[in-house]
C-alpha cells in the first residue's frame, strides 16, 4: 500500500481538487496504519504540501490551504511531528499554535523569507539562509534534508524490512531441514501472537487492498499494479 499511494505523488499526475483529496485521505490512512512511515511518503508529502501552501509548481489547487498541513500532524508520531512542525514553520511561513497544535494564520513577518525558502528548496539546488547552506545541494531536498541541517537523529524503530529478511532466511533453513513453513510460523507466534493477531493481520490486509482501489476509481486509471507485502 505504501509503494501505491506514493506513485500518486511522485509521478507527475495532474489532479483537480477532488482527486487530491481523495488520494490525500488515502495517503493519511497508509501513514497512519503502517507499521513504520517510510522516508519516500512522508519527504515526498512535505514537498507538495510546501508546493501548495506558496501555490508553487502544478499545486495552485492548494493555496494558502492549512487544513491538509493540519491533518497531517495528528497522523505522526511524535518524532515525526516535531520535525513536520519544524520544517514547515521554516518553509511555510505560518504562525504554530503550541497548545492547538495546528498552524492558524500566515506570519505576515516571516512569510516572504518563508517563500523565498521554499523556492530555493524546489529548485533543489541548496537553500542558504544569511549566507548559511541550511540545505546542501547533495542533500534531500525536503524534510529529510532538513533534518539532517537539524541534526535530528532518527530513533530507533521497528523495521518491518529487517524481520521479514530474517523470517525469510528462517524458512529457508526450516525447509531445508525438514520441516515446513507452518513450522517457522507457529515459533513466530509463540513469541507473542494469537490467532486475534492473524485475523486483524487479514483484515488490515482487505482494507489496504479496498482503499488502493479507491484511489484508482478516484484516479480515473486502470489499477496500478499490487504492492509486494
Amino acid at each position: 500500500m505504501l509503494e501505491h499511494v506514493s506513485i500518486l505523488f511522485h509521478e507527475e499526475r495532474k489532479m483537480d481538487k477532488q482527486q487530491f483529496n481523495a488520494a490525500f485521505a488515502a495517503f493519511l490512512d497508509t501513514i497512519r496504519d503502517a507499521e513504520s512511515i517510510t522516508k519516500r511518503e512522508l519527504g515526498a508529502m512535505s514537498v507538495t504540501l510546501i508546493k501548495g501552501i506558496h501555490g508553487l509548481g502544478d499545486a495552485q489547487l492548494l493555496i494558502g490551504e492549512l487544513d491538509y498541513i493540519n491533518r497531517l500532524l495528528p497522523v505522526l508520531t511524535g518524532w515525526h511531528r516535531r520535525l513536520m512542525v519544524t520544517f514547515f514553520k521554516h518553509f511555510g511561513g505560518y504562525t504554530y499554535d503550541d497548545k492547538l497544535g495546528v498552524f492558524t494564520k500566515k506570519n505576515k513577518a516571516q512569510y516572504m523569507v518563508a517563500l523565498d525558502q521554499a523556492k530555493q528548496l524546489l529548485a533543489g539546488k541548496g537553500v542558504y539562509l544569511d549566507g548559511q547552506a541550511l540545505i546542501t545541494p547533495e542533500m534531500d531536498h525536503n524534510v529529510w534534508g532538513w533534518s539532517e541541517h537539524l541534526k535530528i537523529e532518527h530513533p530507533k524503530v521497528f523495521n518491518p524490512e529487517k524481520v521479514a529478511k530474517f523470517v525469510k532466511a528462517q524458512v529457508a533453513l526450516a525447509t531445508g531441514g525438514g520441516l515446513s513453513k507452518l513450522d517457522v510460523l507457529a515459533a513466530v507466534f509463540d513469541g507473542g501472537f494469537t490467532g486475534k493477531d492473524a485475523a486483524d493481520l487479514m483484515e488490515r490486509i482487505a482494507a489496504a487492498k479496498e482503499a488502493a482501489g479507491a484511489i484508482d476509481k478516484a484516479m480515473g486509471q486502470a489499477p496500478l499494479p499490487e504492492a509486494r507485502r
